[in-house]
């Protein structure tokens, strides 16, 4: 397993051993791979016996505290949960879409100020665009303020290089124990992990969130409409809010952006899919369907545009990690054989997403058309499956919501204010893995006729 996430494309690695040997495959000593999308969602369902597994003790983002992506007993996540989910459903945000518009109009404010191709072909690397643009709109939407990437086209303080090497190693960690159990330990953390008084980084992240919690908590502090306010409004106590207000900027925004950069790396290297998306958005400014800025309202509306982007979270999911379960006490049975309880059980999510008897023949092919030929109940099982990126049940994504809605408004701005064109290969070659992808260069020009 060591040898499989270090390759860089782990999620190619399991889809290929899915394909060969079916939907329940040994990849370790104690851990399988499933790609059963049924059985997948029951291991998550709300009655399940499945426990999380240690996977999940090395997704900390703060690497000591856990939050509701790490704790591990079912009451205690079920408690924090309930304590976020009306600020990641926007409930308690009634200004969130507006926060994501400041900041798609900041990304296209760089774009044209810095990187518009007119005379000279001016390369960009827009897999760092889409990173700027997510780490400041997550960070908006969490406590309010951006981080300032856009604004300075940096990385400011190094968060987005640091929090991607971390993030590779916690890919590594969270699939071995015996790295987990060594790296996370008390000793190796005190010496070499990340700490609030650094300044940069992780532990810059941490800082901040430990400064702004506190200031939140003054006797005479304003109420705010963001994340972090929704999270104390609702009893989060201070500790767990410094974590959790960490986790949409760390994880949420490099999932964010490599959904955005590779669904429009597709569209850029499809001439034709990207001339009919631009026409249905065109359409729609014409005859009034749409406004400038676009909301996600307008956005869903757009039938072309809707198969643009879950054929993009489907050919790439923006996630490839594991997600392993550990099976109950009772143990469990599939497909007639019996697994023994404390069997670790991971996701294969790629083969989810690429099942051909569910996708088609030519399900490894980016073919937005294939959402419209569907009939109803097909494409409903296309849409479920495809859901999956995202978990599902007591463990899903708690920021589904928020990244749909970024994918709407993002993906109508940029196409109808520029033209993109990949330059060298296709980035989908060049990828790092599912989730963290590599560079991204394009050359970016004014939207032609």
């Amino acid at each position: 397993m060591f040898r499989i996430r270090r390759s860089g494309r782990s999620h190619l690695e399991y889809f290929t051993l899915s394909q060969k040997y079916g939907p329940l495959v040994r990849i370790g000593p104690n851990d399988l791979l499933a790609s059963n999308p049924d059985h997948l969602r029951r291991m998550s369902a709300a009655r399940s016996t499945y426990e999380r597994s240690s996977w999940y003790k090395a997704t900390r983002l703060d690497p000591y505290h856990d939050m509701m992506g790490s704790v591990m007993d079912k009451s205690a996540h079920m408690s924090i949960r309930s304590k976020l989910a009306a600020g990641y459903t926007g409930k308690d945000n009634p200004g969130l879409e507006a926060n994501i518009e400041s900041q798609v109009q900041s990304l296209v404010e760089l774009i044209r100020r810095e990187y518009l191709s007119e005379e000279n072909v001016k390369p960009v690397d827009f897999a760092r665009l889409a990173d700027f643009y997510a780490h400041d709109s997550k960070s908006v939407l969490a406590f309010g303020k951006p981080l300032g990437l856009l604004k300075k086209n940096d990385d400011v303080r190094g968060i987005i290089a640091i929090v991607k090497v971390a993030l590779e190693w916690i890919q590594v960690f969270t699939d071995i124990p015996p790295l987990q159990k060594f790296f996370l330990s008390d000793t190796v953390l005190k010496l070499f992990g990340p700490k609030p008084t650094d300044s940069w980084g992780v532990g810059y992240l941490m800082g901040m969130a430990r400064d702004l919690v506190a200031s939140r908590l003054q006797p005479d502090a304003k109420d705010h409409q963001d994340l972090l306010g929704s999270f104390l409004r609702h009893g989060l106590d201070r500790r767990s809010a410094e974590s959790e207000v960490m986790f949409p900027i760390i994880a949420g925004s490099d999932t964010t952006a490599n959904a955005i950069n590779m669904t429009v790396s597709y569209v850029a290297a499809n001439p034709g899919i990207a001339l009919k998306v631009k026409n249905e958005i065109d359409a729609a400014i014409s005859d009034g369907r749409i406004s400038s800025p676009v909301t996600n309202a307008e956005a869903i509306k757009l039938p072309y545009l809707q198969a643009v982007i879950w054929e993009g979270l489907r050919i790439h999911p923006p996630f490839g990690g594991l997600i392993m379960k550990e099976v109950g006490a009772e143990g469990d049975m599939f497909d007639g054989k019996f697994i023994p309880a404390g069997t670790r059980i991971g996701h294969s999510t790629w083969a989810v997403t690429h099942e051909i008897s569910v996708f088609g023949a030519d399900a490894d092919v980016f073919r937005p058309e294939r959402w419209l030929e569907a009939d109803e109940k097909t494409r409903a099982t296309m849409r479920k499956q495809t859901e999956l990126v995202f978990g599902s049940g007591r463990w899903g994504c708690p920021g589904k919501t928020v990244a749909l809605i970024e994918l709407n408004k993002v993906m109508v701005e940029l196409l109808r204010n520029f033209d993109f064109r990949l330059i060298n290969e296709p980035a989908s070659k060049k990828e790092k893995n599912a989730f963290l992808s590599g560079a991204l260069p394009m050359s970016v020009t004014n939207r032609t006729a």
